[in-house]
């Protein structure tokens, strides 16, 4: 039977207010980097990309809900569009995950002379990944959206393409990237200087942000991998309550990365020092970045 038309406006109002929220969160971050020539370095321009495919997200995703029940032109562009856009966001977290990895772990300096592989993944895969399911004509209406249709008729064709364009990556990044922060965290605290207050505190404050990296993608997607197992179960009949939570936490990661990767104290810095120019740029904006993590030899400045 599937979601009836009051379901489906139930779930367009539920994404519309967190999809409203995310890309609050993304333009943020967007506005900060285009105004703040303070936070352009290489490291936040990873952030920067992440948050440009997460509004991306926002923007296709509520087109692609809003545009349901249709099976026209505008629903397999929006479709194609937040498939490129959401598998990108994922990369990009293990971009993220990765550039820290070596830099803290291995101690990597020249991360920025590997920025075109970075693009290549991150922009590229999903790129050539996206167009793949009108092989099949697997795009269309997918229980509450616009995306990859997976009916009684064709479920395991369906589930196929949604495994291989989103959540085959997804839940491959996910313990990659527990195991990148796990490491770097021990890194921290293994090359943080003990005998410096102001290093001991600003370890702690980056361990308890590094601890809520990974999380995001988990709280994000793991509501919506249920309810796509369900329809694998049951493709006919939609569970509306599945329906609500997915469509609310799928679309606030882009608001979730910016709290962990952009509401820091390097960003607050960055901003009165834009607005205030004569005023000094403090040790945070050097040492409290979303990202700002000491390398074997002791405590970069590489914020970001």
């Amino acid at each position: 039977m599937g979601f009836t038309e009051d379901d489906q406006a139930s779930i367009r109002i539920a994404m519309d207010v967190s999809l409203s929220l995310s890309l609050a969160g993304s333009v943020f971050i967007i506005s900060m980097y285009a105004i703040c020539p303070d936070l352009r370095g290489f490291a936040f321009k990873l952030v920067f990309c992440m948050t440009i495919a997460d509004a991306g997200k926002a923007i296709c995703k509520r087109q692609a809900a809003f545009l349901l029940p249709t099976y026209g032109a505008f629903c397999y562009i929006a479709a194609v569009a937040d498939t490129f856009c959401a598998l990108s966001s994922v990369l990009w977290t293990s971009t993220i995950a990765w550039c820290l990895y070596i830099t803290v772990v291995r101690g990597r300096e020249d991360i920025e002379s590997l920025k075109v592989y970075f693009y290549l993944y991150s922009w590229g895969l999903p790129l050539v990944i996206c167009p793949l399911p009108f092989i099949t004509d697997s795009y269309g209406p997918a229980q509450g959206w616009c995306w990859i249709a997976a009916s009684k008729q064709d479920i395991w064709l369906g589930t196929m393409w949604r495994v291989l364009a989103f959540y085959g990556p997804l839940w491959l990044v996910v313990p990659f990237n527990v195991y990148s922060y796990a490491r770097v965290i021990r890194a921290v605290r293994l090359h943080a200087s003990s005998a410096l207050t102001e290093s001991t505190q600003i370890r702690d404050t980056l361990i308890r942000r590094l601890r809520f990296y990974p999380l995001v993608l988990v709280i994000c997607y793991a509501p919506v991998t249920v309810k796509r197992i369900y329809d694998f179960v049951d493709p006919e009949e939609g569970n509306i309550y599945l329906g609500l939570i997915s469509a609310c936490m799928m679309c606030l990661n882009g608001l979730f990365n910016a709290l962990a990767y952009g509401f820091t104290d390097s960003v607050k810095d960055a901003l009165l020092h834009c607005w205030t120019p004569s005023r000094s740029r403090s040790a945070s904006l050097l040492s409290d970045g979303a990202i700002s993590l000491p390398r074997r030899s002791g405590w970069t400045k590489a914020s970001m």
